[in-house]
């Protein structure tokens, strides 16, 4: 495999998880608000729900964080060498793992908090 084709793999690989940081983000958001509608719904409660929280405020913004992350590094893998372009690669999913469990943890601690 030569240096071209591996760097197309390492942009498709960030461009595939880009993707799917977007739309498992939209995904569990969807899901999460529909469960809050349908408990108001069911319960009759007339009481004030939050239907815009955590995940739609923040998380929003953390999500193009990472979105960022990854822009980045696909902009730099043309502009260096084999070597280096595999160290953006890894350094990238490093920090793709780091943001996305620190979304999580900030995520939860979010929801224990407005219980």
């Amino acid at each position: 495999m030569n240096s071209m084709s591996r760097r197309e793999v390492w942009k498709d690989s960030l461009v595939a998880m880009k993707a799917s940081l977007a739309s498992s983000y939209d995904m569990s958001t969807a899901v999460d608000e529909q469960k809050r509608f349908l408990n108001a719904w069911e319960k009759n409660d007339l009481e004030y729900m939050v239907f815009s929280d955590y995940r739609r405020n923040e998380g929003k913004r953390r999500l193009k964080d990472v979105m960022e992350v990854i822009d980045k590094a696909l902009a730099r893998l043309d502009d260096c060498d084999t070597k280096t372009a595999s160290k953006v690669y890894l350094d990238t999913l490093k920090a793709v793992a780091l943001f996305s469990k620190w979304a999580k943890v900030l995520e939860t601690s979010s929801m224990w908090f407005s219980s």
